[in-house]
């Protein structure tokens, strides 16, 4: 096998489930390796944007100049398993957001094992989709299914290392 090497890591994610009120770890959820889009990350900038009037000009009206500063980066990672998800697998995702029901849970991901970053985060809202692979009878199982989780927080550093 070929040495692997990226930024992010490339080990399968797992979640930590903590009580909000005393922080006692409830669960440590290991997902598998998810396939076809895999594990996506985006990363989106947070700004304080607004115009400013600039009337040093000798002109009638002022000049309209952009202003942005910089908050910080909002994560998003999209857990995809649109080709298969495997039985023991879906039920830990079951599991995970059977938890979601609680108001005293908070979740921790771990994008991938073999990295050392852990980031507060939530679940994004919004439909999933689990639907049944070609085959009939003989079908491998189901599919479709995708989850997507958000930073809690806004990051300042973004946190890639060189991961073998």
């Amino acid at each position: 096998m070929g040495q692997i090497n990226n930024l992010t890591g490339w080990q399968n994610p797992v979640f930590y489930v903590r009580r909000k009120s005393d922080n006692m770890l409830v669960d440590t959820i290991e997902l598998d390796f998810t396939n076809g889009e895999g594990l996506v990350v985006e990363y989106e900038d947070v700004n304080i944007e607004h115009d400013v009037l600039d009337y040093s000009g000798e002109e009638l009206f002022p000049d309209v100049q952009a202003e942005q500063v910089y908050v910080g980066t909002r994560y998003y990672w999209t857990i995809s398993y649109d080709e298969l998800l495997e039985p023991d697998n879906g039920m830990n995702i079951k599991r995970l957001l059977d938890y979601r029901i609680n108001n005293d849970m908070k979740f921790l991901l771990k994008p991938r094992k073999d990295n050392t970053n852990i980031y507060e985060v939530v679940k994004v809202g919004g439909k999933s989709l689990l639907k049944l692979t070609g085959g009939g009878s003989f079908s491998a199982g189901d599919c479709g299914f995708k989850m997507k989780w958000k930073s809690k927080g806004l990051i300042k550093d973004i946190k890639w290392e060189k991961v073998r």
